[in-house]
């Protein structure tokens, strides 16, 4: 491990395109050998170091690696913070449309509805029906009148703008 972690610093001078396969080379043997914590660093700096169109495949890498190392607490702030990081926005919506669904199948129906309203905000109603389509599938199972309008009154709002 020793020999890793000084290398770790000088990744810097990797070309871009060059990283992500680096961090995930160098996160396996801490995760097999070293501390699981070490590993949650090294997938939390490469979310921040890779490329931007390389970035969600980074953090979908890192939410799986929590899921099973540190569990839901660790993978809700995961979410978190993709959605703020900057990301696309069709990227960001992804991120919301995962975190939506991980919060649906935990039972945390508003937290989960809450996420919607806000990715709504990164979602057209014509070139981004599957979303649209996806928080309607959902205010029928789980919503009521009022929450299954306010989705609607939003779909409406956007395409008449």
């Amino acid at each position: 491990m020793l020999i890793l972690t000084s290398i770790f610093p000088h990744f810097y001078r990797a070309p871009a395109d060059a990283l992500n396969p680096l961090y995930l080379q160098f996160a396996k043997p801490e995760e097999d050998y070293g501390l699981a914590k070490r590993a949650m660093e090294v997938y939390d700096q490469a979310t921040k170091a890779v490329p931007n169109h390389e970035k969600l495949g980074m953090y979908e890498i890192y939410i799986a690696r929590a899921a099973g190392i540190s569990g839901v607490p660790k993978t809700r702030e995961i979410y978190e913070q993709a959605i703020e990081s900057g990301l696309p926005d069709k990227d960001t919506k992804t991120m919301c449309l995962r975190y939506a669904e991980s919060e649906n199948s935990l039972g945390e129906i508003d937290c989960a509805r809450g996420i919607y309203v806000f990715a709504s905000q990164f979602a057209d109603p014509c070139p981004d029906a599957d979303f649209w389509d996806e928080w309607r599938g959902f205010e029928v199972q789980h919503g009521n009148g009022d929450t299954f309008t306010e989705c609607f009154c939003k779909i409406r709002a956007r395409h008449i703008q």
